[in-house]
């Protein structure tokens, strides 16, 4: 599974959300402790709510597996973004996450970072993909073509945004260690 600090800023597989927080993305050392069957409960019926950011990959712990997010916006609007297994972790590694989401989750509610229009789902998902394929060949006829669809097909947004600068560099050559590195 990818780890990332609690409370540091989300950007996950080249996707980003500004301004949302990661929480609970557990692999290293964290902080444990008690937490209550109130927040509990809560968490529980918040990540039934709604599971975003679905992967074609899992996350593993022993023997439970995810592969989704949840993320909560608070009352003051501050949005933390955490594994679909965050509440497994609470529950039964003992995880405490930071006061702060645990006040979110207590008041705040489940909110859907992607986009509404299914266009920009599509060019999210085509974005994706071309950042993980090969750059050589059809792969890369079938990467330009994908993203001219975005940049020729959508109105601007920073999926689009970043669709056009990824064109820019497979049109001007780039190999596939540059286009990596435009996940960062």
């Amino acid at each position: 599974m990818t780890w990332f600090a609690d409370l540091t800023p989300y950007v996950y597989s080249g996707i980003s959300f500004p301004g949302t927080l990661n929480i609970g993305w557990l692999e290293r050392d964290y902080e444990v402790g008690p937490t209550s069957e109130t927040f509990r409960t809560r968490l529980r019926q918040l990540c039934s709510e709604k599971q975003v950011n679905r992967t074609a990959g899992w996350h593993f712990c022993c023997h439970c597996t995810g592969s989704a997010e949840v993320h909560i916006r608070a009352p003051n609007g501050q949005v933390y973004a955490a594994p679909s297994l965050v509440l497994h972790y609470v529950e039964v590694h003992n995880y405490r996450p930071p006061d702060e989401f645990i006040e979110a989750v207590l008041h705040g509610e489940v909110v859907d970072p992607e986009p509404e229009d299914p266009h920009e789902n599509l060019a999210r998902d085509l974005l994706h993909k071309c950042k993980r394929r090969d750059t050589t060949g059809e792969a890369r006829t079938t990467s330009i073509r994908h993203l001219r669809l975005i940049v020729n097909g959508l109105n601007p947004t920073s999926v689009v945004e970043e669709a056009a600068q990824l064109l820019a560099l497979l049109e001007a050559g780039a190999t596939y260690e540059a286009l990596r590195q435009t996940k960062k």
